[in-house]
């Protein structure tokens, strides 16, 4: 992005133009991606595994998540 003044001296922003439908695909497909990765980067940390049963429980710790989330 690219800042320039115009004549009555306020800043305009020069976004590129998308060429075709393919690039701005491409690009919310980036956008989602990045926002899924940031959204679970610390999922694991909120696991609790119970060993009582024979075969191990895993429970998901919303509380800690939603702090971890918020106050990152």
């Amino acid at each position: 992005m690219n800042c320039k003044t115009d004549s009555g001296s306020q800043i305009v922003a020069d976004y590129p133009k998308y060429k075709d439908e393919s690039n701005k695909d491409k690009q919310i497909r980036a956008i989602f991606i990045r926002l899924f990765s940031e959204l679970f980067a610390g999922y694991r940390s909120c696991l609790l595994i119970i060993r009582i049963n024979p075969k191990p429980v895993i429970s998901f710790h919303k509380v800690i998540f939603f702090v971890n989330f918020y106050f990152k």
